[in-house]
């Protein structure tokens, strides 16, 4: 991995803690195409995800999340991001699918993206000690929307 790489990445990340979403992406947009054979591609692909996640732009984040399952569909989730995320890149973005499919009401789409993540049983998040898979995290939101009352129609 060569240094340039490693500060966007960084300056993107220091930029979502922030809040600033929009300049994140320009970083992330810059390190995926100007490295595409990085370690850091697949993480910078969903880290664009999320940024459009929390703009509400969720066809692009569900474009990006596209793009990352096709090209990095074996990825791992970069140590240089988060130290409670083990496993495939490609889970927690399959989670994000869901959230942005329930975002936009898709409750079935949403369905069959949390059932594709029974393939991906060993990438979890630690919470308090406790191994959380992403799968369990889609049902649990899957489980949150449908008690509130939404329907696909709202």
């Amino acid at each position: 991995m060569h240094e340039d790489e490693i500060h966007l990445f960084a300056k993107a990340i220091e930029a979502i803690r922030g809040g600033f979403f929009l300049d994140a992406i320009v970083d992330l947009e810059t390190l995926y195409h100007g490295h595409p054979d990085s370690d850091l591609s697949d993480d910078a692909l969903y880290n664009i995800a999320k940024c459009y996640f929390e703009v509400n732009q969720f066809a692009k984040a569900l474009e990006a999340i596209d793009t990352l399952l096709t090209q990095y569909p074996q990825a791992t989730i970069s140590a240089l991001e988060n130290a409670f995320e083990f496993g495939r890149t490609a889970a927690k973005a399959q989670y994000l699918k869901v959230l942005c499919l329930l975002s936009q009401r898709q409750v079935d789409m949403a369905r069959n993206a949390a059932a594709a993540l029974s393939e991906h049983s060993d990438s979890y998040i630690l919470d308090d000690g406790r191994k959380l898979s992403f799968a369990d995290l889609a049902a649990k939101a899957l489980e949150t929307y449908e008690s509130m009352g939404f329907d696909q129609n709202d």
